[in-house]
């Protein structure tokens, strides 16, 4: 819904069993105390078509927004 709402032509990731957010080190246990099993950083990953990660942001907050430009420029090198 949220590709399909914004017109993304690119895949998105649901990660519902935070196996993704384990093996690329983002998941926060300190949650628990919320009766959360543990949430995600907020983050951004590029990765190309052959899997390879090719730019990795990390928020410290959740109020934190991404830096987008760095972000369209790592996806244009993709091209």
């Amino acid at each position: 819904m949220f590709a399909q709402t914004y017109n993304l032509e690119y895949p998105l990731l649901s990660d519902f069993n935070k196996e993704v957010s384990e093996a690329f080190d983002v998941l926060q246990s300190p949650w628990a105390a919320f009766g959360y099993k543990g949430v995600a950083r907020r983050s951004v990953f590029v990765l190309d078509g052959k899997g390879i990660l090719r730019y990795r942001w990390v928020g410290d907050a959740p109020s934190e927004e991404p830096p987008y430009n760095e972000i369209i420029e790592s996806l244009k090198k993709l091209n």
